[in-house]
């Protein structure tokens, strides 16, 4: 008897627990389901030919030709009503490369490996009604007019020649609906540029400093993080007689003391205007300019001893014929249209025209380029037409022809030495040309 009220027992302990097991499992689809819901993916992969050649007076013409792929998966969450999650994953990759691990001449994009990186991944709080924060890696790249080369929606909140890398900080953000057709943002964005280094001891104990730059001793330069600040008016009208959509968009963009040495630092400030008139009188035009100006300011601090020479010379009263502290200007543009071709037989097609121009102290940023002659940096003129065909609902051809006409040699320079250092001494004039013919193909997800 005592031995078959034990296996009772045990049995009726075996039953429960299995009953446990299933809740359980019941409880974690549950919890999956609901996480789930609230998820949203889209994704898009991207194929590119270049076949790029770069001539200069006297010298051998480089030719490279590129095959490239770009890929990624957004996504995007709501756990609750006011707090929402968004991210893209990518990767980027040249055909079996065996040589350098990014593009020449160029700023952007790597396309360096398979490994997949995050270029964005904030959270969205609303605080109140029309005001929200962001939190993390926000979406700096690939602003307007970057979205009009495929005829899509706006993909970046901020224009391209403002913020074109990727950048974690801190955005508040306000929007006021004047009426049912016209909206106003108002952006700050806060995005500290940190400089940290350590270095390692055989106790493994770590020991943190800053990163030293641009030969300056470890521990010369004290302040480890330097403030980026941004502000930006963003306003929209659409159901215009003029054009179905209007977009206008002015932001300022600083970050100050910037240090490439000790005692040395610079400030630097990009004010842009940005316009973009869509589908304009229900022709299928597209319009839009980009207007921006740079300053920098050059603090001094440094001395050079050119050779042969007992004299050093403070760099920074080099700048701008001895103006110790000054300020050079520069601006640049990017202009174009697009225009979307009537008729069955050509459904889709897009036509496209670009023009740039930088005068010689234009000093731009540009992280996420895909053509591989930093087209939007340089300092001269510039073309770029395209032609984009949908071959489907998701699938888009599009092949265009870059040229470049530099006057100036492009980039930031970190040498002492006039001809790559634009804080320091006048840009260099520059005779080469660059110009690349490119197709890519792009599937969207």
């Amino acid at each position: 008897m005592k031995k078959f009220i034990c296996l009772a027992l045990g049995m009726a302990t075996i039953q429960a627990y299995g009953q446990d097991k299933d809740l359980e499992k019941r409880v974690e689809a549950l919890e999956f389901s609901s996480y789930s819901s609230t998820l949203k993916w889209s994704g898009f992969f991207e194929t590119r030919f270049d076949n790029y050649v770069k001539k200069d007076d006297g010298q051998r013409d480089v030719h490279l030709i590129l095959s490239r792929n770009l890929a990624g998966i957004d996504f995007s969450s709501e756990p609750t009503p006011d707090l929402s999650v968004f991210g893209r994953l990518v990767y980027s990759n040249i055909f079996n490369n065996q040589g350098a691990a990014t593009v020449n001449n160029s700023e952007g994009r790597r396309y360096n490996s398979t490994l997949a990186s995050f270029e964005r991944l904030f959270i969205n709080y609303k605080v109140m009604k029309g005001l929200s924060l962001s939190v993390g890696r926000l979406p700096t790249l690939d602003g307007p007019p970057t979205n009009i080369y495929d005829g899509s929606a706006r993909l970046g909140s901020y224009p391209r020649q403002v913020y074109s890398a990727p950048l974690d900080g801190y955005a508040a953000t306000y929007q006021y609906q004047i009426s049912e057709t016209q909206n106003l943002a108002f952006r700050l964005v806060y995005s500290p540029l940190s400089q940290i280094a350590y270095s390692g001891e055989d106790t493994g104990e770590k020991n943190y400093g800053t990163k030293p730059v641009f030969g300056s001793a470890k521990g010369q330069i004290q302040n480890s993080q330097i403030p980026l600040t941004s502000w930006m008016l963003d306003y929209n009208v659409t159901g215009t007689a003029i054009a179905r959509d209007i977009t206008a968009i002015y932001q300022g963009f600083k970050f100050r003391d910037f240090k490439l040495g000790d005692d040395w630092k610079f400030d630097y400030q990009l004010d842009v205007i940005y316009l973009e008139f869509t589908d304009i009188a229900k022709l299928g035009l597209n319009v839009y300019t980009s207007q921006g100006q740079s300053t920098v300011t050059n603090e001094g601090g440094v001395s050079y001893t050119p050779p042969g020479s007992p004299v050093a010379i403070p760099l920074g009263s080099l700048m701008k014929q001895g103006e110790l502290g000054a300020t050079v200007k520069g601006k640049a543009s990017i202009t174009g249209l697009s225009y979307q071709v009537p008729g069955d037989m050509v459904k889709g097609l897009l036509i496209g025209y670009e023009m740039v121009q930088a005068d010689k102290n234009a000093l731009q940023f540009d992280f996420a380029a895909k053509d591989p002659q930093s087209f939007y940096t340089n300092r001269g003129k510039g073309t770029h037409v395209y032609l984009t065909k949908p071959l489907n609902q998701a699938l888009k051809l599009r092949i265009g022809m870059m040229e470049s006409k530099p006057e100036y040699e492009k980039g930031l320079g970190t040498n002492i030495v006039p001809a790559q250092n634009i804080f320091l001494f006048e840009p260099q004039k520059v005779t080469y040309t660059e110009k690349s013919l490119y197709a890519s193909l792009r599937a969207d997800f």
